[in-house]
């Protein structure tokens, strides 16, 4: 099971990933033992270029990826949302506070011109997609304007206090918002709490 959320979190046992150097010493560390015993997984915010370059070659990556495909459920909120998906892009100190400028404003300003980011690889979970969380603090014309709707991506924009789920290839929205796709041709969908994702499907995106 996949999780995509903005603020999310499931009870039970589980594993929260830090920013120690985990998984490079030549014996496995508790931390990975930890990984490796897991029926959930958290991965939690902060910035997905940080998250990424920490976990690259690790047995740490290893562990979280054999778990997921052994059944074990996934989670991301904000930057870990982000890490789930093929593709993220590097937050810089310019970007980051151009994005809470926007938020505090609350509405879309014309001459607001978003850099261009730079993209990374990420997990690969969702392919061909990039998550942009906390949409509803941005805002959606903007999104739609910005660099990133011109990456030949699929966008998904999760909002605050909302989930995307994947449950054996059933997707569906929960929490308090909604969940707006954006294929690569600029068509939009969106779906509130309850309501299934038809478009997360072999046909519209190769999961």
């Amino acid at each position: 099971m996949t999780g995509l959320g903005s603020a999310w979190a499931w009870p039970g046992r589980g594993c929260c990933l830090s920013r120690s150097p985990i998984g490079r010493e030549p014996t496995v560390p508790p931390n990975v033992r930890a990984l490796l015993g897991a029926d959930w997984i958290y991965l939690g915010g902060g910035y997905p270029h940080v998250g990424m370059r920490i976990l690259a070659g690790t047995p740490a990556l290893e562990a979280i990826l054999d778990r997921y495909a052994h059944g074990a459920l996934l989670a991301g909120a904000s930057a870990g949302a982000m890490m789930v998906c093929a593709h993220s892009w590097v937050i810089t100190p310019e970007l980051r506070a151009e994005f809470e400028r926007l938020a505090r404003s609350g509405e879309a300003d014309p001459a607001a011109e978003l850099a261009a980011p730079s993209f990374i690889d990420c997990l690969g979970l969702i392919p061909h997609a990039l998550c942009f969380p906390h949409l509803n603090l941005i805002p959606t014309a903007l999104w739609l304007q910005s660099p990133l709707s011109s990456s030949g991506l699929w966008m998904i924009g999760v909002d605050e206090q909302t989930a995307l789920t994947n449950t054996g290839g059933h997707w569906e929205t929960l929490g308090r918002g909604s969940v707006t796709l954006v294929s690569p041709a600029a068509q939009t969908w969106r779906y509130a709490a309850g309501q299934t994702v038809p478009t997360l499907t072999p046909e519209r995106i190769a999961i």
